[in-house]
């Protein structure tokens, strides 16, 4: 299960993309705002819109949405002048089609900023794509999903497949087993309660090869025909907080990515020693929010 950045955020972010796209003002208090924005009575169908917006790879009409969230038309275009003015959607030069505005997407990185480990890893990120020609990406834990904190792109896979907030369940592909595999068992428990794995015995067995081997290697999440290889990292705790995903390298290339002697298991590793003798916090915490209530 894949997404795009704006489904990606959690509830702490959707107040505050509600409150901004309820607020009388932009951000420089233009009153005008307030005047040509069509009031609607309740943030959750402007939200539900934009979560829409932002999960289509192609630009939507009025028609289209209204019909995705069985809407009525005038909420759904009284909804889309509201995002329009608020810069979260865009419309297409002379045309009826949206998609989402950059403040939206600026709100993704945003999010994504809250996350030290991200500044970390990208110099090492970008050292494993030149050295591998392929994608490199670190992944988060935030509840039980696995998110896309940050892309190097490498060879054969399109940019919009990677983009930075997408997730999966940390019981899906390797990046996401990876961070599974050193989990509390009550974390694990919590982790695979839902959905639960219709091959539970498969799951247990990706787990343990992580545990043996170091790393979790399976099938592309976007390409059947090639892997996906991650590594977990931790904190100074020895607190799994992330993977380290080399994606979608062609099958036969196997040994080149998992060697512990080669220069892709080396420089995770340089990655691995930073991260876990770094002092300060690398992940923001979400104590206050339970596993249950995180839903992406």
């Amino acid at each position: 299960m894949t997404d795009t950045p704006l489904s990606a955020m959690v509830s702490d972010v959707c107040v505050f993309v509600c409150s901004k796209l309820n607020g009388a003002g932009s951000n420089n208090g233009d009153k005008s705002f307030r005047r040509k924005n069509v009031s609607v009575k309740s943030s959750k169908p402007m939200f539900l819109a934009l979560r829409q917006l932002a999960e289509e790879l192609s630009p939507m009409n009025a028609s289209e949405l209204s019909k995705k969230l069985g809407m009525p038309m005038t909420t759904t275009l009284r909804i889309l002048a509201t995002l329009e003015a608020a810069g979260y959607a865009e419309r297409e030069a002379h045309g009826t089609h949206y998609t989402i505005g950059r403040a939206a997407r600026t709100l993704a990185f945003a999010f994504m900023s809250q996350f030290p480990i991200r500044d970390l890893s990208l110099p090492y990120l970008q050292r494993l794509t030149l050295e591998s020609q392929q994608t490199a990406s670190l992944f988060v834990r935030l509840g039980r999903y696995a998110v896309r904190a940050a892309t190097v792109l490498g060879d054969g896979v399109p940019s919009q497949k990677l983009a930075v907030g997408d997730h999966r369940f940390l019981t899906v592909g390797a990046p996401s087993i990876a961070i599974l595999a050193h989990l509390s068992e009550e974390e694990k428990r919590q982790a695979t309660a839902q959905p639960k794995s219709t091959d539970e015995a498969g799951l247990g067995r990706a787990v343990e090869t992580v545990l043996t081997d170091g790393f979790a290697l399976m099938t592309c999440a976007f390409e059947p025909t090639a892997l996906d290889m991650a590594i977990p990292i931790f904190d100074n705790r020895h607190q799994v907080i992330g993977s380290i995903a080399i994606e979608c390298f062609p099958k036969g290339e196997e040994v080149k990515v998992t060697d512990p002697s080669g220069p892709v298991r080396q420089i995770v590793a340089e990655l691995a020693a930073k991260a876990s003798s770094d002092d300060a916090a690398l992940m923001p915490h979400y104590d206050h929010i339970s596993v249950d209530e995180i839903v992406l």
